[in-house]
């Protein structure tokens, strides 16, 4: 949640800039107030290659997405070793359902 708070802040600055659009602050305010289940439920995409590729499916329709971004290592805690095979288990048993 480190990270995430530090993205809240950043967000946030934006609201003194000149010439940019949308309400930073508000979005900042909202980042902020999320707890670690709002982000497990809203924000993030997780688990077996088999689940990240159904919600992946449903945001897509959802939203309309097409791209997302893959964090493999966000807070800046995960060995090397498991962002490895987390970025293989993508490429190799995710990504191939959205060609």
């Amino acid at each position: 949640m480190f990270s995430v708070r530090r993205l809240g802040a950043r967000v946030g600055s934006y609201a003194t800039y000149g010439g940019t659009t949308g309400d930073w602050r508000a979005q900042s305010d909202r980042i902020m107030e999320m707890n670690y289940d709002d982000w497990l439920r809203d924000k993030v995409v997780y688990g077996t290659a088999e689940s990240v590729t159904d919600r992946l499916h449903e945001l897509t329709e959802e939203l309309g997405l097409d791209q997302v971004m893959f964090e493999v290592n966000y807070g800046n805690q995960i060995p090397l070793e498991r962002q490895r095979k987390s970025l293989r288990m993508f490429t190799e048993k995710v990504i191939p359902h959205f060609k």
